[in-house]
């Protein structure tokens, strides 16, 4: 990994959750030497990529992302249709939606819309969300390539809860079931009493780069699962491929078909 990586690496640990750290916290998270951060801070700082916080003695994001984030978006319109097909979605089942997409080898969620039922999961916007525990992530794995799969499946991969999948064969057995049916289940694998379903979306190369998520607590999951309404999902999908200027490969179950159904 270069230099200029592994400085940016350190923004990575950023998210909604956590805004700022001290140096010692990002030398622990990132396992590089103290030296080296301090150095690698320097030269962030330098580009605005963060800022020091002197009250607090800690690091937070800087404004030229802010910057960066803006030119993207107005060259190629992306965030605001992503989050106005979540927030439909979330309406049409009134249940907590979010999207995900594949950023520098992690899945991150950019788009987040809350249930308004009183039980409801809340989801922090910004957040990693590991491949093996998650819908999104297995949605996304299922339509990648062997190669990148084995790549991640074949690293150390911790254990969530007692329903967490670890075994490398067990989950490709999984994946070869969402590739035939065309959307993932993820039942308390990554917290207990959290439900989800998820459906892929792809980038021009046909390789799912994305995926949109209902989530919910699992005591509402199973009358939910039992009437899926993955016609709304996958229609949705199918928005979010078109705004990456994407295609649903020809492999995909019910890829020349309006509707994609359960069963």
């Amino acid at each position: 990994m270069s230099t200029v990586l592994k400085a940016l690496h350190l923004l990575d640990f950023f998210d909604e959750q956590t805004s700022s750290f001290s140096l010692n916290e990002l030398v622990t998270l990132s396992g590089y030497t103290k030296s080296k951060v301090r150095r690698y801070l320097l030269d962030l700082l330098e580009g605005n990529m963060i800022e020091y916080c002197s009250s607090t003695n800690t690091y937070r994001i800087g404004l030229m992302p802010l910057r960066l984030a803006k030119v993207r978006e107005a060259c190629t319109p992306m965030q605001a249709a992503i989050d106005n097909e979540v927030r439909n979605l979330s309406h049409k089942l009134n249940e907590s939606v979010h999207c995900c997409i594949e950023i520098g080898g992690h899945i991150l969620r950019i788009s987040v819309v809350q249930s308004k039922k009183k039980n409801r999961i809340v989801l922090p916007l910004g957040e990693k969300v590991p491949w093996h525990a998650s819908a999104s992530g297995l949605a996304i794995l299922a339509f990648s390539s062997e190669e990148k799969v084995l790549r991640i499946l074949n690293k150390s991969l911790p254990s969530f809860t007692e329903y967490t999948v670890t075994d490398i064969n067990t989950l490709k057995e999984k994946l070869t079931v969402i590739q035939q049916r065309g959307y993932s289940v993820s039942e308390n694998m990554l917290e207990n009493g959290i439900s989800s379903v998820a459906v892929p979306f792809f980038n021009p190369q046909q390789q799912a780069c994305g995926a949109l998520s209902v989530v919910m607590p699992s005591i509402r999951f199973g009358p939910f699962y039992s009437q899926l309404p993955i016609d709304l999902i996958l229609r949705s999908a199918k928005k979010a491929t078109s705004l990456t200027l994407g295609q649903f490969p020809k492999c995909f179950p019910g890829h020349n078909k309006q509707v994609l159904y359960a069963n």
